[in-house]
């Protein structure tokens, strides 16, 4: 039990030092890993120290009370006890032999051979082959045969092999058979001696030099190891993505939105982490769709003042110039050349005006009204409207035919529309071919329409700003079109996309949902 005391401080020693270098060691910055790392220790390493002392007396005492100093005595009494018993039959069977001779062994079924000296010895009953290899080996002469006894293994099973004298002096010498059930519990006590002995042995060697309590203590030395490399782990495994949560949250709080977390697995910490990332996503998307706000509302409300300032200058310039017509007379000389100033200075005011009403139409775009729309019909109608306009573009009208509905502003959607299709006929020149198509997904209850042209395409700078308000590569555009389509659609809770390729052409791709949400935060609502 000392030994098992030494070891067992000893190895508390060593742990408590290790925990006493993780907490100094820490200083602050991981005090939660080290608090897992002693808590464990603590928790797997003293109970487990205390239940393996039980155990080691327990045991202990279970191998002292084992062998009582009584077994060993009363199994070679038995034993004694067995062979006496043995012995007397065989004076029984000399009895009845030296009454009734020859006659006694003829149903004697448990005798092997008998053999008689007469100048030699000479095998009167039984198995002459052993007996002849047993006399040869052992040669027992007259005299020595009365008190010649022994044990031996035959094929045949245990024998016993004893000599006597007949009433007359002669000299015999018997094999016997030992019963089979007296051979069975003779093995069996002499085997029982034989391990109860050697388990004697070993249980002096094991009382004496303290083998349990030394396996006790070696075994609490190596469970103090064990803790130790499971105490890194474990507290590896849960304080790391702790630590990786905090030091997320630090950057977060500094501003950047752009941290996130890694996951590893599934459990609690993982589903944590996962909701941080969301949340930081909802939060980036947030302040982007604010600050997309804050834009719209600021060019809504410079479009408001420019458009109001141009109208207020159109307006008496336009009024001049058409007085300025009414009053130059055929006959000048110089009437025609006026005229032309006249009309070129009317088209730059048109174009002007045009730019005015943009601005106005942006700064007062109204609420959406929703209702059921049948959206291959609306898409046709417009197209129908294109084609009539622009013969030159041939339109390839490719509608679903499950003829879905959605919950829209049909008004709105035509001007989406009529904003893509006019962008596609500008873009795709003489003999061109515009593709629309409407495409259902009933998986995820969104309606999809394609606008494809096979004009020149975009390079990735001008598809970069495709949406950004008064950004336009036509001479004669206001750069509100695209802008004011994209609006409208993230009204209705959907998403438009430009996809365009150098040299190939252009594809706007806008999804609907088929039922409007009911409110939707846009920029600039």
């Amino acid at each position: 039990m000392d030994t098992f005391w030494i070891w067992t401080v000893l190895a508390l020693i060593l742990v408590a030092g290790y925990a006493a270098f993780v907490w100094r060691r820490s200083r602050g910055r991981d005090r939660f890993r080290a608090r897992l790392t002693v808590l464990f220790l603590a928790f797997a390493l003293v109970p487990s120290a205390l239940t393996i002392f039980i155990l080691s007396n327990i045991l202990s005492r279970s191998v002292e009370a084992l062998f009582l100093p009584s077994v060993e005595p009363a199994l070679n009494e038995a034993l004694e006890t067995l062979r006496g018993q043995v012995l007397q039959e065989d004076r029984r069977w000399i009895r009845a032999f030296c009454r009734r001779g020859l006659e006694a062994t003829q149903q004697d079924s448990l005798l092997v051979w008998l053999a008689l000296y007469q100048d030699g010895w000479t095998v009167t009953r039984g198995d002459s082959a052993s007996a002849a290899a047993f006399l040869r080996r052992h040669r027992v002469t007259p005299a020595a045969a009365d008190s010649f006894r022994q044990n031996l293994r035959f094929r045949t099973g245990l024998v016993r092999v004893f000599g006597f004298r007949d009433p007359a002096g002669n000299v015999w010498l018997a094999c016997r058979r030992y019963p089979e059930p007296t051979v069975q519990v003779l093995d069996d006590l002499q085997e029982t001696l034989r391990a109860y002995g050697t388990l004697a042995l070993l249980r002096e060697g094991v009382v004496r030099q303290q083998l349990i309590w030394g396996f006790g203590a070696a075994l609490v030395l190596l469970l103090a190891l064990a803790a130790v490399l499971a105490a890194r782990t474990v507290s590896r495994s849960v304080a790391e993505p702790v630590a990786q949560l905090s030091r997320a949250m630090s950057r977060v709080s500094a501003g950047d939105l752009s941290t996130r977390v890694p996951v590893r697995g599934n459990d609690e910490i993982a589903n944590l982490a996962r909701t941080f990332n969301s949340m930081i996503e909802e939060i980036r998307l947030s302040r982007e769709r604010l600050a997309q706000a804050e834009r719209v509302a600021a060019w809504r409300e410079v479009a408001r003042q420019v458009s109001h300032e141009m109208r207020n200058a159109l307006s008496p310039t336009q009024l001049t110039l058409h007085r300025l017509r009414r009053r130059v007379s055929d006959d000048t000389r110089r009437a025609e050349q006026i005229r032309e100033l006249i009309s070129s200075a009317e088209r730059q005011l048109g174009m002007l005006t045009r730019m005015a009403e943009a601005f106005s139409q942006l700064a007062r775009m109204p609420e959406p009204d929703f209702q059921q729309v049948e959206a291959n019909r609306l898409v046709r109608d417009v197209v129908l409207l294109f084609e009539a306009q622009s013969h030159r573009v041939r339109f390839d009208l490719r509608l679903d035919g499950s003829d879905p509905k959605i919950h829209a502003d049909p008004d709105r959607l035509r001007q989406v529309l009529n904003n893509v299709l006019r962008n596609a006929v500008e873009a795709s020149g003489e003999r061109g071919e515009i593709t629309v198509q409407t495409l259902v997904d009933s998986a995820h209850g969104t309606l999809t329409i394609l606008v494809r042209d096979r004009g020149s395409g975009m390079d990735a700078e001008t598809l970069r700003r495709v949406f950004k308000p008064y950004f336009s590569t036509k001479p004669s555009g206001t750069g509100l079109g695209l802008f004011i389509a994209k609006r409208i659609v993230e009204e209705h809770g959907g998403e438009i996309q430009v996809q365009s390729e150098v040299g190939k052409g252009t594809t706007v791709v806008i999804r609907l949902p088929f039922v409007a949400p009911k409110s939707v935060e846009t920029p600039g609502s």
